[in-house]
């Protein structure tokens, strides 16, 4: 090749790849500019929208974004707190729903008596390790649960002296429901409703 030709060839090389520097050059700045006013315009119709008072969901939709998952709206349970009265009178429906079921139950004669002697039992060492005398108790068995009302003059005898009792009665009565009843003078009634497996699933074979 003379120099000629080589000069020839060299000058066209720079000639395409100019153009071709140009070419892309223009396409970007055109897809620039495209999204550049793209983003103009969303922006305009942000503005619009917020200070029009268009709902967010709404304006969402519109400029494309996903709306987001919708949240389960809270139970009604969880959002108030129940009012004292409110609380006061599921506290006397339960008492009365565990009075019914064990007024309900038959009576066995020898199981009431022994497991009465038992119960009361378990009160005097549940006293005399916690340190703590009731100032009234009552036990009233069935067949198979006891109805037991121990009365002490404040919340803080009531948590010293519970975990002892339930653990001296728990051979017998291994299921216990507690309600406790504050009076107005800072004393506390516990309600205990306590019962045992039904004689007839103590006596079905295990396995």
């Amino acid at each position: 090749m003379t120099r000629k030709q080589w000069l020839i060839v060299a000058a066209s090389f720079v000639v395409v790849a100019t153009a071709s520097y140009l070419v892309g050059s223009q396409r970007q700045s055109a897809a620039t500019a495209r999204q550049l006013a793209d983003l103009q315009q969303r922006q305009h119709a942000l503005e619009a929208g917020v200070l029009n008072g268009v709902p967010r969901a709404q304006l969402a939709s519109q400029l494309g974004y996903a709306s987001p998952p919708a949240m389960p709206a809270p139970d009604e349970r969880e959002r108030r707190q129940p009012t004292p009265a409110e609380a006061e009178k599921a506290r006397q429906d339960r008492l009365a729903a565990l009075d019914k079921a064990f007024m309900s139950e038959p009576l066995d004669p020898k199981w009431a008596g022994q497991t009465k002697a038992s119960v009361e039992d378990s009160l005097v060492s549940a006293a005399a390790e916690s340190g703590v005398q009731p100032r009234s108790f009552s036990a009233d068995c069935r067949s198979k649960s006891c109805m037991i009302d121990m009365q002490v003059g404040s919340g803080t005898d009531m948590d010293r002296v519970i975990d002892v009792l339930t653990t001296e009665i728990s051979g017998k009565l291994p299921s216990t429901t507690m309600i406790p009843v504050t009076a107005p003078d800072g004393s506390v009634t516990l309600h205990i409703y306590g019962t045992q497996q039904d004689p007839a699933e103590r006596r079905r074979p295990q396995g």
